[in-house]
């Protein structure tokens, strides 16, 4: 039996195109080429690039946030006026996306548009941002992590769930049960639909995106600490008093009404990893250092 033809099938069941759509799509020399170039509809036009498996990764690696992992997608999408690209990892199970500019759509606006799909609520993890938890939208936060996302999915009878990493959730009807599982490819079928809506309503993905309220925030950092408990402790005692909200369900996530931060230690290294993000550039700048002033008090020498 040919999988990745059954499988391009299965996608073609979600793909509902209001109008046609161009994109262009790199498997960054991985698994998903396969199935990519057996989808087959009237209205989607797919541009693949860097589609066929290749262990070597000739053209670039297979993390797309390796450097200049999405120079070529960006030119891609330039140069063929595609409407959106698209660029997976090497094995399919994450996935991000750049508007018809070439810009980066961030994770809160990807949910924001898959979201469209689905009834609520829907899952977010404790990184996301607040264009996606300022939405108005019915939200489940949970832990970082494909065991405690799909756990809490199938508690709460999720079918969308949202990793800030890239990945997607999706529930899949099997008999009786469900299962719960994340799929770059499903993915796009979703961000596809949403696109194609916004094209019928006579707007571009980068005009959606230009509407949507902007926060800013840093790259997710890491820090070696003797004692993740103590800096995690410290950080609750400086912040709690003066804080909207404050929870302990991955680590620390602190939130004012102008900034949020979240400390959430590694399972399996003395690492914290922070991420952070304001309503500002520098009340961004300002209350970064602050915390991290705070947690270099528990660095491992």
């Amino acid at each position: 039996m040919d999988y990745s033809k059954l499988y391009a099938g299965y996608l073609a069941k979600f793909l509902k195109l209001k109008s046609a759509v161009n994109c262009v799509c790199d498997s960054s020399s991985g698994t998903t080429g396969l199935v990519l170039r057996k989808i087959r509809l009237p209205k989607l036009n797919l541009i693949l690039i860097n589609g066929r498996p290749d262990g070597r990764f000739p053209v670039h690696g297979p993390d797309p946030w390796g450097k200049g992992a999405m120079d070529g997608l960006e030119k891609k999408v330039l140069a063929s006026h595609a409407d959106f690209g698209a660029i997976f990892d090497a094995d399919g199970d994450r996935v991000f996306f750049i508007d018809d500019r070439g810009r980066l759509v961030p994770q809160e606006a990807v949910f924001l548009l898959l979201a469209r799909d689905f009834k609520p609520p829907y899952l977010v993890d404790v990184r996301m941002g607040w264009l996606a938890r300022k939405s108005g939208l019915r939200l489940v936060e949970s832990r970082v992590g494909h065991y405690f996302i799909k756990k809490t999915m199938a508690a709460k009878k999720i079918n969308l769930g949202i990793e800030f990493s890239g990945h997607a959730y999706f529930s899949n009807s099997i008999g009786s049960g469900k299962s719960y599982f994340d799929s770059g490819l499903r993915a796009l079928a979703h961000f596809v639909n949403a696109v194609s809506a916004l094209k019928k309503q006579g707007t571009k993905l980068s005009a959606w995106l230009d509407l949507q309220p902007e926060y800013f925030r840093e790259p997710e950092q890491n820090f070696t600490v003797k004692d993740k408990k103590a800096a995690i402790a410290r950080l609750k005692a400086f912040y709690k008093k003066d804080a909207a909200r404050v929870s302990r369900l991955d680590g620390l996530s602190v939130e004012f009404k102008d900034w949020w931060f979240n400390v959430r230690p590694s399972n399996t290294e003395p690492l914290l990893r922070l991420n952070i993000e304001a309503r500002s550039e520098t009340t961004l700048k300002e209350k970064c250092g602050e915390v991290i002033k705070v947690i270099q008090r528990f660095s491992k020498r």
